[in-house]
């Protein structure tokens, strides 16, 4: 029985088959929905503005949330079909690491992080070296 299932729908297969040898891994429950997620796993310099989009794939889909999770608890950012089929949304200003998925109705992404970067950016050195006073030079 377990192989007429495999052979018949093999993706839900697999994401069972993960899900039962991985509990404790953050396994995307089997949806016909899957998402194409960008930038995915990213950085950011402190306050700027994060673009994230996504694109469906399979069942048409109305609505999209980009869900955050880090130590402030955000409610869900909607996102906002393109004319090129693409939905996206935006972080405005970006202070802390978090991750972050795409969620629609009965389906999600996996899970990506926001890494932020906090050291300056150091774009150009002037170095001018000045011999002593004594030396007369």
């Amino acid at each position: 029985m377990v192989a007429i299932i495999a052979a018949l729908m093999p993706e839900l297969a697999r994401t069972q088959w993960r899900r039962f040898t991985q509990p404790f891994a953050d396994v995307p429950p089997f949806a016909w929905t899957k998402f194409t997620v960008e930038p995915g796993d990213t950085e950011v310099l402190y306050g700027q503005p994060l673009d994230v989009y996504a694109t469906p794939v399979g069942s048409p889909i109305d609505r999209l949330e980009l869900v955050l999770e880090g130590s402030t608890a955000e409610p869900p950012l909607p996102m906002f079909l393109e004319s090129d089929g693409r939905w996206r949304a935006t972080l405005t200003r970006v202070t802390e690491p978090a991750d972050y998925f795409v969620r629609a109705r009965h389906a999600r992404s996996q899970r990506y992080r926001i890494a932020v970067l906090t050291v300056p950016q150091i774009e150009r050195v002037r170095l001018r070296i000045a011999p002593p006073d004594y030396a007369q030079q």
